[in-house]
């Protein structure tokens, strides 16, 4: 089975938009990655499969989460945060 694009913008959006469906319908972005929920001591909590997940399990927003994965602060929420 395969399918043939037009170049148009019409086509394009309706690709853009299954994309989007197929992504919600995981429940995580295709790109997620995974994250680590440590105490301010450095031991492990949790393991999440994306910041949105660690969100939703621990109440703490995921763009917090995000800036402390990649080291832009120390901690967030009371928590350390890892990416894996």
């Amino acid at each position: 089975m395969g399918f043939y694009i037009k170049n148009n913008h019409e086509d394009e959006a309706v690709i853009t938009r299954r994309i989007l469906e197929m992504a919600l319908a995981r429940e995580v972005s295709p790109l997620k990655k995974e994250v680590e929920q440590l105490t301010r001591e450095g031991k492990i909590i949790d393991t999440y499969k994306s910041t949105v997940e660690a969100e939703r399990q621990t109440g703490v927003k995921n763009k917090g989460i995000q800036k402390c994965a990649r080291g832009e602060c120390k901690t967030y929420g009371g928590f350390k945060w890892m990416y894996t």
